[in-house]
């Protein structure tokens, strides 16, 4: 009788995988509830009279705050969790390099939308003495730029991939 050894580490392996995407869908659905529920209980609040304004913007800001604390915890934990080397090469096929390069074009045609509305948005809002809408303005609107330019350098890390 030949004895046939067993990998026992690929066994392990495929459970650890499979424990760590049941933990990695269970935290999404979780954070996924919290915010959009959160979001919804103030809505009806306002809706129905139970918060006031304040409140309202309270909630809203404490609500804010939150998303972004776990915005920044779960970077961290990734960046602590992987390990560069343990990530494989993607390759991309034509029409996913297409749809990356349209993207891309796409986020440099927002970027040039941002850089004309924002003086059009800062003149119309001094002109109507808007001052703190015209203020959140020149906040939101190099934020959004900064967005698109890292989604545009995350994009084309990603065409730097090897090909097929």
């Amino acid at each position: 009788m030949l004895a046939v050894p067993r990998d026992n580490n690929a066994a392990a392996r495929e459970n650890v995988r499979r424990i760590v995407t049941n933990k990695t869908t269970l935290s999404k659905s979780v954070a996924l509830i919290a915010i959009v529920g959160t979001m919804a209980l103030l809505f009806l609040g306002v809706v129905y009279g139970v918060l006031s304004p304040r409140e309202w913007a309270f909630g809203m800001l404490a609500w804010f705050a939150a998303i972004l604390l776990l915005a920044i915890v779960r970077k961290r934990m990734a960046r602590k969790n992987l390990s560069p080397s343990a990530q494989p090469a993607i390759v991309l096929d034509d029409r996913a390099r297409r749809r990356i390069h349209r993207r891309i074009w796409m986020n440099k045609v927002w970027i040039g939308v941002l850089a004309v509305c924002l003086p059009v948005g800062i003149v119309n809002g001094v002109s109507h003495r808007a001052w703190l809408p015209t203020l959140v303005g020149i906040v939101m609107n190099p934020l959004l730029m900064y967005v698109a330019i890292r989604e545009i350098r995350r994009r084309r890390t990603l065409l730097d991939s090897p090909r097929p």
